[in-house]
């Protein structure tokens, strides 16, 4: 039988590609998520967001008051581009009033198993 290689991306924030091989006579497609290839969202954007939001007030009047928030953010497994968007959001918080000691990070793991270096690459 013989093989053809297929390029997949291995990781959705990094750039290599993973190379896979497949019987030459299967049939392949291949679907990716719905937005894959939009444009990224420029900070501008996300900080107008932040600030006028559809159907709840904007982030500043929601934390008035408060000293402190939580953040909760996906794994590695999911594609969300959190570096991104969390700049923007803690530049949000800041100038709301938060200060920094105020703003913790919680990671939501999901449901799957738990990660190991194998995840990363690393042996």
């Amino acid at each position: 039988m013989r093989f053809a290689a297929l390029k997949l991306p291995g990781w959705t924030w990094a750039e290599e590609k993973i190379e896979i091989y497949l019987p030459q006579d299967w049939q392949v497609t291949i679907y990716p998520m719905k937005g894959w290839s939009a444009p990224k969202i420029p900070p501008s954007k996300m900080i107008a967001a932040l600030r006028n939001p559809l159907g709840t007030p904007p982030l500043k009047e929601l934390i008035k008051g408060r000293k402190e928030v939580a953040i909760i953010f996906d794994d590695l497994s999911r594609p969300t581009r959190v570096e991104e968007i969390a700049l923007q959001l803690i530049e949000e918080l800041l100038n709301a009033g938060i200060k920094e000691e105020g703003i913790r990070f919680v990671v939501a793991l999901g449901a799957h198993a738990p990660h190991n270096y194998a995840i990363l690459g690393v042996s």
